[in-house]
Parts: C-alpha cells; sequence; structure tokens
C-alpha cells in the first residue's frame, strides 16, 4: 500500500466520522454565540462526554485485540497484580 492510498484511506475514514458530528458542533456553536453564559455548563458537559467517548474508545480497542495479545496483557497484569478491567475481569463496559 502506498503512502498516497494510505493518506486516501484516512482522510475517508476521518471524514465518514466527523461528519456525523458536524451538525452537532454547529448547532452547540450557534447556541453559544447567542447564549454565552451557556459557556461553563457546555464546557464542563465536554468532559463528561469526552471522558465517556475515550471509555468507549478503550473498550474498543481491548476488545479489538486478538487472543494471543490479550493472554499476554493478562499474564503481565497478574505479575505486576494490577486488574485490566475487560481483560483479567470480564468486559470493561461503557
Amino acid at each position: 500500500m502506498t503512502r498516497k492510498v494510505q493518506r486516501q484511506l484516512i482522510l475517508n475514514q476521518t471524514w465518514s466520522v466527523t461528519k456525523g458530528a458536524l451538525p452537532a458542533v454547529v448547532n452547540i456553536g450557534s447556541l453559544l454565540v447567542l447564549c454565552p453564559w451557556l459557556a461553563l455548563p457546555v464546557t464542563v458537559s465536554g468532559f463528561f462526554v469526552g471522558a465517556v467517548m475515550t471509555t468507549r474508545l478503550i473498550c474498543s480497542a481491548i476488545d479489538a485485540l486478538p487472543q494471543v495479545q490479550r493472554e499476554e496483557i493478562r499474564d503481565k497484569a497478574q505479575v505486576l497484580g494490577v486488574d485490566v478491567p475487560g481483560i483479567t475481569s470480564g468486559h470493561a463496559g461503557a
């Protein structure tokens, strides 16, 4: 796969994911222009939404790991005595 094909693939994937969020961003931006006092609540809720999305992304990444890598992570976690949700103890959930 050439760099040009990789670049085009990444661009297409990024746009397909981003275009769904575009109306929400425009609406929230318009709301903040009309009601600037809502900036603080929107900012705080943005942190919570970001945390939820990060958790979901990590859970998806863990679910996508091959079984061999999951076993390696589980073994190393047991050696270190840590719990890795989704690997050492059932599904992480989000």
